[in-house]
């Protein structure tokens, strides 16, 4: 085993540190950080035990139980079956070690503790034993030499791309700082030559003419190193490209079958424990006043989505602007808050963006006041404060995590084993989070700014299932001498899983309250924990190295004609693929044929204003595309491609499916019933196309459907009594269709309902008596029916409710008074109905009232006094009615067009 110390300037992020130039720029990830290491070891050597990057001292991992700890510390010694030859170097040595590692020589084998007994459970390189023990392995298999080149290919080209891309780091920086000498020198130029022009420059010609021309020269000079940069950085870009590219490709199929392990974890879960996992974190996270303007998360279309406040319309109730997508040309999308929604605060995440590691403090101050020249490359004024972006900084934080991450552990293993022992928890402590990584995270997350690096001290609680991890999560945020300031919940289905490579946990940030760092405790369940220790977390980072998990690099955005993209999406470099505006006959000659390839993996594929797709099933959405896609698509829009023919019936194949939006097409035939076997369909989008027939009775098996619409098309036959069996629907879109028959009582089940829209079809009969069961409505849209009778009195529980459409229908009889009881309405539509008598007083309580069209019935006065009054109302219509009190006069007095 090779290890390097604190003081060692060789590693793999190279012996120095940038923390920005003279301008305030950062450059990118994965810069080196041996100089930060060597200010560290200066600092500790008295008090930190500096053997690895992972220590800790010495009373401190005294104090700690050997088997709850694994982050190296201490040595074990395996005997391993390889052939060594005189020649061998310690790299060729590594590789044969690795390929015994990774061919099953160690895994799987029967391990011999050097007392004689079996080792409990496996044993991996890095696992904790008492000092002097040792542990003999017993192959089962020798590694072939196709095992060891493939190990020594992995390693090798891993090993390319972390050199490639550091390097990328100084270049860049040497190009950015050219780039603005030569900006900042052509201003200077434009200056004078303006003030030449106006003769304000006290200078003879001739010494003007030989100070312009000396800048010019210079100037050229200055332009003529930014080719050369420009043109190495660009070489060493396509180098880290192509070496990429390279272990993308090798990395592909196996990050397909871990990620597939990581959910079968969550799919074999029953649902309702998780469903109690994601009740208990929101009522600890989504509560506390917003105010507008700040920054939240939502969930839309079954995944997180950013959000601002926009308004408070009510007790514990908001109106967000959620951001959008808008297509700005045919490859740059604009993000906008656009889309208004009324959210309860329950259902309201905040960002908590403010969230940070407490200021420089004396250990920083100390180290900044020690700086030397052989330790620092820049110069800097030994005299300045320290920042949150200085090594000194860092080298403070890591200090302090060193020294809080036992007290750490023993404050939450007292929380979890206190008077009621919690069963079924194991804790395992986290090695400290090395420097380089630190920086790369900063560097790449937060513009340099090491106080936005909350996981230096971690431990992780993994629980034996769902329902202990919601005891955990209990104790682990009401746990003495620590406050939450954070929680994450990656539980949470709508969490985009392709930043974490597929692992799922909660993530609660501790403060402490003595020296307020922030620390990072992980609540996880064992399937998890068990996938991530069997190789998942090697492949993680090897996904982050080629930015597989980046949310920029992983998405594609732009036109399917561009060859060096559409190679990469062959070798499974995107999670997502976002096509916009291409014509039909690139995406089937250029993207279709690598959506085929064995290493394509998408998550989410996105074709909107396609041109001449024609048969979606014959170009595009093939069986054989379908069937490489299946195993991992869990979103396909296709929209505004004025596709024709039927749903593609390849789409049943895709299991994993959560949206399906086929929206602003021209589908025809019947919605198909095997849409009812995708068992995982959360959002069904089918809107605006021409699909005939019966709603299919199959459909009533999609009980975790969220969102349903069907409006625009020629659907017949009635509403179907089984759709009770939705009980998560929140939005039901059917109107625009030919739908005949009574509002069956069985919808007033669906209590989570938040807009109903059933207008513009044939619907007859009353509406139903349980109306008032759906309380947590905003929308009702019934307009352009056939329905009669009077409205239940039933509707005044519809308290959330902010608009009521019922016009052009055959209703009839007097207003329930109950129609003040609701306080958020904002729109009023009851005309061209029959109702009669005289308008009920209590419609002066609608204070948020800002139209009513009550025209084309029969009321008759008087008109409730106050009603003109109303302080938002700017529209009341009520002509071709008895009602003959004039009211122009009430309106021009208070301002207001009638």
């Amino acid at each position: 085993e090779t290890r390097s110390t604190l003081t060692s300037t060789s590693s793999n992020h190279g012996n120095s540190i940038v923390q920005g130039d003279s301008h305030g720029r950062m450059p990118p990830p994965n810069v080196a950080t041996g100089r930060v290491r060597a200010r560290i070891a200066k600092f500790s050597s008295t008090v930190v035990d500096n053997a690895t990057d992972e220590s800790i001292t010495a009373s401190a991992k005294a104090s700690l139980p050997r088997a709850s700890w694994d982050d190296g510390l201490a040595t074990v010694y395996v005997r391993v079956p390889i052939t060594v030859s005189p020649n061998d170097t310690l790299l060729d040595l590594s590789v044969k070690l690795r390929a015994a590692v990774h061919s099953g020589t160690l895994s799987g084998t029967s391990f011999t503790h050097n007392d004689g007994k079996p080792l409990a459970s496996r044993c991996r390189l890095g696992d904790s034993l008492n000092p002097g023990e040792t542990v003999d392995a017993t192959p089962d298999t020798q590694s072939t030499p196709l095992d060891l080149a493939r190990a020594q290919l992995d390693e090798l080209t891993e090993q390319h791309v972390a050199a490639q891309k550091e390097a990328l780091g100084p270049k860049f920086i040497a190009k950015s700082d050219i780039a603005l000498q030569v900006d900042e020198r052509s201003a200077q130029l434009s200056k004078i030559l303006e003030r030449l022009d106006t003769g304000d420059l006290p200078l003879e010609k001739a010494e003007c003419t030989n100070f312009v021309t000396r800048m010019e020269a210079e100037l050229g000079e200055l332009r003529a190193r930014l080719d050369h940069v420009e043109s190495d950085f660009d070489q060493a870009l396509k180098q880290y490209r192509a070496l990429q590219r390279q272990l993308v490709r090798r990395i592909s199929i196996p990050m397909q079958r871990k990620t597939e392990e990581y959910g079968a974890v969550l799919e074999a879960a029953e649902p309702l424990p998780i469903a109690e996992v994601n009740r208990v974190v929101e009522q600890c996270t989504n509560t506390g006043l917003l105010s507008v303007g700040d920054a939240v998360e939502v969930v839309q279309d079954g995944r997180f989505t950013p959000a601002m406040v926009n308004a408070v319309v009510g007790e514990n109730l908001y109106e967000l602007l959620v951001e959008t997508e808008e297509l700005v040309n045919t490859e740059r999308y604009a993000r906008t808050f656009s889309n208004p929604v009324v959210c309860d605060r329950s259902q309201i995440y905040t960002k908590q963006a403010h969230v940070c590691q407490p200021p420089p403090g004396q250990i920083a101050d100390a180290l900044m006041a020690e700086r030397t020249p052989s330790l620092c490359a820049a110069d800097v004024d030994v005299g300045r404060r320290v920042t949150t972006l200085d090594p000194e900084y860092l080298a403070e934080l890591i200090v302090t995590a060193e020294t809080l991450r036992p007290r750490l552990y023993h404050t939450v293993h007292s929380a979890l084993t206190g008077a009621e022992m919690l069963t079924g928890v194991t804790i395992e402590v986290g090695p400290l989070k090395k420097a380089g990584r630190i920086t790369q995270k900063a560097a790449g997350k937060y513009g340099g700014d090491y106080s936005k690096v909350l996981d230096l001290a971690r431990l992780t609680v993994v629980c034996n299932d769902f329902s202990v991890l919601v005891k955990a999560f209990g104790r682990a945020v009401t746990i003495k001498d620590f406050t939450p300031v954070r929680v994450k919940n990656r539980l949470h289905k709508a969490f985009d899983v392709s930043a974490s490579a597929g692992y799922r946990d909660i993530l609660v940030n501790l403060k402490d309250g003595k020296t307020s760092h922030v620390c990072e405790v992980q609540l996880t369940v064992r399937g998890f924990a068990a996938a991530k220790a069997g190789g998942g977390h090697a492949m993680y980072k090897q996904l982050r190295l080629v930015g597989r998990l980046d949310p920029i690099s992983s998405v594609h955005r732009g036109l399917a004609d561009n060859n060096a993209d559409v190679g990469s999406l062959a070798d499974g470099a995107y999670a997502a693929w976002i096509d916009s505006g291409s014509s039909g006959s690139s995406v089937i000659r250029d993207l279709v044929p690598s959506l085929k390839a064995p290493r394509c993996y998408l998550t989410r594929l996105v074709l909107n204003a396609v041109t001449g797709l024609t048969t979606l099933a014959d170009t595009v959405l093939t069986y054989e595309v379908l069937d490489q896609l299946s195993p991992s698509l869990e979103e396909l829009v296709v929209t505004h491609c004025v596709a024709v023919g039927p749903i593609p019936p390849g789409i049943q194949r895709c299991t994993r499916l959560c949206r399906l939006d086929l929206r602003f097409n021209a589908l025809s035939q019947s919605i198909p019933p095997w849409l009812g076997t995708l068992a995982n369909l959360e959002f069904v989008h089918l809107g605006s196309n021409a699909l005939s027939g019966e709603i299919p009775n199959e459909l009533s098996s999609l009980i975790r459907l969220i969102e349903f619409h069907a409006y625009g098309n020629s659907l017949e036959g009635a509403i179907p009594t089984w759709i009770s069996q939705w009980p998560k629907m929140k939005i039901l879109d059917l109107s625009k269709n030919r739908l005949v028959g009574p509002i069956p009582a069985s919808l007033c089940a669906l209590v989570h309902t938040t807009h109903l829209y059933l207008n513009d079809n044939g619907l007859r009969g009353e509406l139903p008596s349980r109306l008032g069961d759906l309380t947590q409505l905003l929308r009702l849209h019934l307009s352009d029916n056939k329905l009669c009778g009077p409205i239940p009195s039933t509707i005044g529980q519809l308290a959330r409710l902010r608009r009521l459409n019922l016009m052009n229908n055959e209703f009839s009889g007097d207003l329930p008074n109950s129609i003040g009881s609701l306080a958020q309405l904002t729109m009023l539509s009851l005309s061209n109905n029959q109702f009669c008598g005289v308008l009920p007083t209590s419609l002066t309580k609608l204070s948020l009232l800002q139209s009513a069209y009550l025209h084309d019935n029969n009321f008759v006065d008087p008109v409730p006094n106050g009603l003109c009054e109303l302080p938002r109302l700017r529209k009341l219509w009520i002509h071709n009615t008895c009602i003959k009190e004039q009211l122009s006069e009430d309106f021009e007095r208070l301002g207001k067009p009638i």
